[in-house]
């Protein structure tokens, strides 16, 4: 049993390896993709920074905020570009194994699950900000109640969920790798938000909020995001050998 596990280590090591020289080209096309992601995002920085001025340039944070909204299309996007797979949904489900059906429909349900829970707080977030969120330098509430009560940024966690369940049913074998950084993408944009927007506008009753409510992550969501990591091993376990070419 000992000497399998360093021949085993050795054999997937030496499949990744191979892996990644067949789909080089592939990983570059992520890499370009994460790249523009993160312009995007840079441009959200950039939004609440600028906000800071009085009165703050509002056509030009508007548009600087909705392109950082494409950070989370490109990463829609990114799972069903051209890269390989582990066992998943896109096998089929009368092709793929009882692990790859296990990983996909558990994905898939993620996916939906918590995309459905990020576009609710949307609405809740229309409360504070104005209609079309027309308002998101100057929003009137600071929001306490509801998912909000549970975490100060329940729409980014949804949304991170939702990412996760999309790679984990497409089995998207080099975005999930990648997917750590969308997090700390995202991450970044909504501390910026409570450095540059909600700090100054609500100061001490924000500062409350925050020492009493988590950023993203409780317990419960601890153990989704296990979950995930777990059925993405598990998933990036059973690819298949690739033959070495020559």
């Amino acid at each position: 049993m000992h000497e399998q596990a360093p021949r085993l280590a050795t054999s997937l090591l030496e499949n990744y390896a191979t892996i990644a020289a067949t789909h080089g080209g592939d990983w570059r096309i992520q890499v370009i993709a994460l790249l523009t992601s993160l312009a995007c995002a840079v441009a959200g920085y950039a939004t609440f920074w600028l906000g800071r001025r009085e009165p703050p340039p509002r056509r030009l944070c508007g548009v600087l905020y909705w392109i950082s909204l494409l950070t989370s299309v490109i990463w829609y996007v990114m799972p069903f570009l051209p890269q390989p797979r582990f066992p998943s949904l896109p096998d089929g489900i009368q092709q793929t194994s009882a692990i790859g059906l296990a990983v996909g429909l558990i994905g898939l349900a993620m996916a939906l699950f918590y995309g459905v829970q990020a576009l609710r707080t949307v609405r809740s977030n229309q409360t504070a900000t104005g209609a079309g969120m027309r308002d998101f330098l100057t929003p009137s509430t600071l929001l306490t109640d509801g998912p909000y009560g549970r975490v100060r940024h329940p729409m980014f966690l949804g949304d991170f969920l939702a990412h996760l369940g999309v790679c984990l049913a497409t089995g998207a074998l080099f975005t999930t790798l990648l997917l750590p950084l969308y997090f700390a993408i995202s991450a970044g944009f909504n501390l910026a938000e409570e450095r540059w927007v909600l700090r100054p506008r609500f100061g001490q009753t924000f500062q409350d909020y925050r020492g009493a409510v988590p950023f993203a992550v409780t317990p419960r969501t601890a153990v989704v995001l296990a979950l995930g990591t777990l059925l993405f091993v598990v998933g990036a376990l059973a690819v298949p050998p690739l033959p070495v070419s020559g």
